[in-house]
């Protein structure tokens, strides 16, 4: 007897949702999301995050960026800045 309580397609390989638990399952994530409840410069977050390099950093913002989960924007000085959306 199998439970179908749940949709078939939430195990595939092919969920929609796959992307979204693997994000928020990166230790990175978690922590830059919480550093980015203001915007804030890069090298402000790289000094947040005890112990991140610039190299995963950088990878982990443009995955959140491109997941929708938070939005780069040119703020009135001078670098760029990261924000939630």
């Amino acid at each position: 007897m199998t439970d179908t309580s749940e949709p078939e397609w939430v195990f595939r390989a092919d969920c929609p949702t796959r992307p979204i638990l693997d994000q928020i399952a990166d230790k990175w994530s978690m922590m830059t999301m919480a550093v980015l409840a203001e915007p804030k410069r890069f090298n402000q977050i790289k000094r947040r995050l005890e112990g991140v390099t610039q190299r995963v950093l950088t990878h982990t913002l443009r995955r959140l960026e491109r997941n929708g989960m938070i939005e780069r924007r040119v703020l009135p000085t001078s670098p760029v800045g990261w924000s939630t959306r």
